[in-house]
């Protein structure tokens, strides 16, 4: 079975997954209320927001084949 999810790589920080579930009319449902929490200096996220990319993939977070 299928393990639908979306991947957020902001700047330097971890990965921040958020697992979806697959209803039975096909949509996607992904829980509510998801949140991280970082750290920094503000010119330093200025600068990393100017100068790296913000990366969203969606994936199939089951493990092994």
């Amino acid at each position: 079975m299928h393990k639908p999810a979306v991947a957020i790589r902001f700047l330097d920080f971890p990965t921040l997954i958020i697992h979806g579930e697959l209803m039975q009319d096909g949509r996607l449902a992904f829980g509510k209320g998801k949140s991280t929490s970082f750290k920094m200096h503000s010119e330093d996220l200025r600068a990393g927001l100017l100068t790296k990319p913000l990366y969203v993939m969606f994936i199939d977070s089951t493990a092994g084949k």
